[in-house]
């Protein structure tokens, strides 16, 4: 396990299985959101190099705490993406 993967663990996240159907889809981290039952919380990697975060029923964005973008940054890192 990577450090990013510890530390999206540390804040409720787990990884998705990679889905070989969703083409494009690099990582995606999931966890239960504090909204209601059925609402999850995303963190996706994509392999042209987005990130897209978000609730799984809302409409609006997904805000993101210091922790997280640490998480996020790490993860950049790890892929190789800040050195381009």
């Amino acid at each position: 396990m990577s450090e990013a993967d510890k530390m999206f663990e540390e804040l409720g996240y787990r990884l998705l299985p990679r889905d070989i159907n969703n083409k494009g889809i690099l990582l995606h981290y999931i966890r239960d959101s504090n909204l209601s039952a059925n609402e999850s919380e995303h963190i996706v990697f994509y392999s042209d190099k987005e990130i897209k975060c978000h609730y799984t029923y809302c409409t609006f964005n997904k805000t993101l705490n210091m922790q997280e973008l640490q998480a996020i940054h790490k993860k950049c890192e790890e892929l190789g993406w800040l050195d381009e």
